[in-house]
């Protein structure tokens, strides 16, 4: 694997469905999408490449559940350095009509991130040099997620 830290951090298992993890590095995962391009304007802010960063993906193969993991993690980086990036540059969450609040979720503290009814609730997990994602319509399975990831 890209990443044996996120592939052994990320769950295979939620809410009694097996989940696939997968493992890449920000080179070869960032491509030139407005996403990927505003990550690597924040990684050479924090003095960073996309060489360093990792990334992981955590999914139901079948799409059974409205879940999905996503992860980054960024080797020595400061938490809240990367909780920002994360937040700003990937989940923008400062765009206009997107609000974002801290909450208890299966009993992780996380960054609830709201887009409005159209779109899936994202909820942010810092844990060290790593941030994961978890996206979902459903606080309950999103709270089995939150709930299967290691406490801090």
């Amino acid at each position: 694997p890209a990443s044996p830290e996120l592939e052994g951090l990320l769950p295979t298992e939620i809410a009694g469905t097996p989940f696939i993890v997968e493992t890449f590095t920000g080179a070869n995962a960032l491509g030139s999408d407005v996403g990927s391009r505003a990550v690597t304007a924040g990684l050479r802010a924090l003095g960073k490449s996309p060489a360093d960063l990792e990334l992981a993906e955590a999914y139901d193969q079948n799409e059974s559940l409205d879940l999905y993991l996503f992860a980054f993690r960024l080797p020595g980086a400061d938490p809240e350095e990367l909780r920002a990036l994360v937040l700003d540059s990937w989940l923008v969450s400062d765009a206009e009509g997107v609000t974002s609040e801290q909450v208890e979720l299966g009993g992780k503290t996380v960054t609830h991130v709201d887009y409005g009814d159209d779109f899936q609730d994202a909820y942010l997990y810092s844990l060290g040099d790593t941030a994961v994602i978890i996206q979902s319509g459903s606080p309950d399975l999103a709270a089995a997620a939150a709930e299967a990831l290691p406490a801090e």
